[in-house]
């Protein structure tokens, strides 16, 4: 599988790039990705646990737990299957 990393307005975006620089430019977008899904993902969770629980205390516990592990796991996904597409 080759990789790309293509040019829109100045700002890179990227598939499974192997050029020059590009593993970090892939890092970067991926932090970045991970990050704004898992915030997203941690309020829907709170806000269940909330609802369930009737305690915001539990909301927020629940909350850190799912976004520290879950971070973790989404990230070493996508580094197994960069490696794997290399």
């Amino acid at each position: 599988m080759t990789g790309l990393v293509r040019q829109r307005s100045g700002k890179a975006y990227f598939g499974a790039a192997t050029a020059s620089g590009a593993t970090q430019m892939i890092s970067k977008v991926l932090l970045y990705k991970t990050i704004s899904w898992r915030i997203i993902g941690t309020v829907a969770t709170i806000m269940f646990g909330l609802i369930l629980t009737g305690s915001l205390t539990f909301g927020l516990e629940l909350g850190l737990l799912d976004f520290v592990g879950k971070t973790v796991l989404y990230m070493l996904h996508e580094k197994y299957w960069m490696d794997r597409t290399k």
